[in-house]
């Protein structure tokens, strides 16, 4: 019969096996002898008695067993322990938040080869790397991967092991997929882009650009948003709603970075039965105009004509850049536009050029600063820079009817 005092001795421990020699020991399956010294295994064993104990005096260590973390200390004598420790994987918890990437693949190696030592040789690690791996792989697990007979004989896979191994071998394929994803997405190949624009780009560049991107990356996704509000754009991209903008004007934002494309002149649009190259700014005063609703465009263009003492006189409004040339071509008024935004070879209007002229639209390509952007963005940069680069040019000196 067990006296109080003796079952007071017993207590519980827990740490983690494997932090000092003797753990890493256990951990290969050792028995620990006799006369064992503790007191270099950091955390390996934490130990509390009702008495006072030394290390020196743990008399008997005997077994290895899993899944215990129980010691019993039984009285001898008032001025001796007698010890029996059982020692063990601690954790009665499975921790595979702690398995690493290697381990499982000493585990693929081990039981391709049927040995520590071969699969030490065929992942280029020493014998004893390999078996530290497979001991951390166990006390994530809590229990034994591989049954090691000795000598010559091949280990052999524990259920434990062998149920381990598929999910290995699973999460392997899907490494190896990833990879691939990975190359792809650097390549430009996958992934999804979203570019915000404005009308005139949407209808002279962006095409262009789509078409060849898509040419070269046809598993590549894009999205595009049209919006003729810069602030609206600017707004979207900010909020990560965009990767890539086209903006008019230099971005008033911080956290916005952007490119220069084009500069893009504004030019009159007048009817076919108008055929001068040049018109003065001035004699627009008290004409009749085709405008658009109130956008940066518009602004620039007002601001200009009062500047000159010119009161624009619209008789008609609208954000469709070919109503307003229909409008043009019908007779019913000049317009001022950006020379993007109009259809030079539309033979019912005559381009012209304005004296003085309204300063040009410079045509950004904007992104949010500090964003990391699939590497297909990169691309798309350089194909809108290529695209604007080959824009036609307005010759005010071959401004006619066309």
């Amino acid at each position: 019969m067990v006296d109080e005092h003796e079952r007071l001795c017993e207590r519980s421990f827990a740490g983690d096996c494997g932090s000092g020699p003797i753990g890493e020991d256990i951990d290969d399956g050792a028995v620990i002898p006799a006369g064992a010294q503790l007191h270099d295994e950091p955390g390996d064993v934490a130990l509390e008695c009702a008495d006072a104990m030394r290390v020196d005096e743990v008399t008997e260590l005997v077994e290895v067993r899993i899944h215990t973390s129980m010691m019993s200390a039984p009285i001898d004598s008032v001025q001796r322990l007698s010890l029996v420790m059982i020692i063990g994987i601690p954790y009665a918890r499975i921790m595979l938040h702690d398995v690493e990437i290697r381990q499982l693949r000493a585990l693929h190696a081990v039981a391709a080869e049927g040995s520590f030592g071969r699969a030490a040789d065929r992942l280029g690690f020493t014998q004893s790397a390999i078996s530290q791996q497979i001991a951390g792989l166990e006390r994530a697990v809590g229990d034994r991967v591989f049954d090691r007979p000795g000598g010559p004989r091949r280990v052999e896979l524990t259920p434990t092991g062998v149920l381990v191994l598929a999910y290995a071998e699973s999460l392997f394929d899907q490494m190896r997929a990833a990879e691939d994803g990975l190359q792809s997405l650097r390549a430009g190949e996958v992934g999804r882009l979203s570019i915000g624009s404005f009308q005139s780009v949407s209808v002279n560049v962006l095409p262009t650009v789509i078409g060849r991107l898509r040419a070269e990356r046809p598993g590549l996704s894009v999205r595009c948003v049209e919006d003729d509000d810069n602030d609206r754009l600017v707004e979207k991209l900010l909020a990560d709603e965009l990767d890539l903008t086209f903006l008019v004007g230099a971005p008033d934002h911080d956290g916005v970075e952007s490119i220069e494309l084009v500069a893009d002149p504004f030019v009159l649009l007048a009817p076919a039965s108008q055929p001068d190259r040049v018109v003065r700014m001035s004699s627009l005063d008290g004409a009749a105009l085709i405008g658009q609703s109130p956008c940066f465009c518009q602004g620039t263009i007002d601001a200009c004509l009062r500047s000159q003492g010119v009161e624009p006189d619209y008789v008609f409004l609208t954000n469709d850049n070919a109503a307003v040339q229909a409008m043009v071509r019908a007779g019913m008024g000049r317009a001022i536009l950006p020379f993007l935004a109009v259809d030079q070879y539309d033979p019912g209007v005559t381009v012209a050029s304005l004296e003085p002229e309204v300063p040009p639209r410079i045509i950004h390509l904007a992104r949010r600063r500090g964003r990391t952007l699939a590497p297909a963005a990169d691309r798309f940069t350089e194909l809108a820079a290529a695209v604007c680069a080959a824009l036609p040019q307005f010759d005010p000196h071959a401004a006619v009817h066309v």
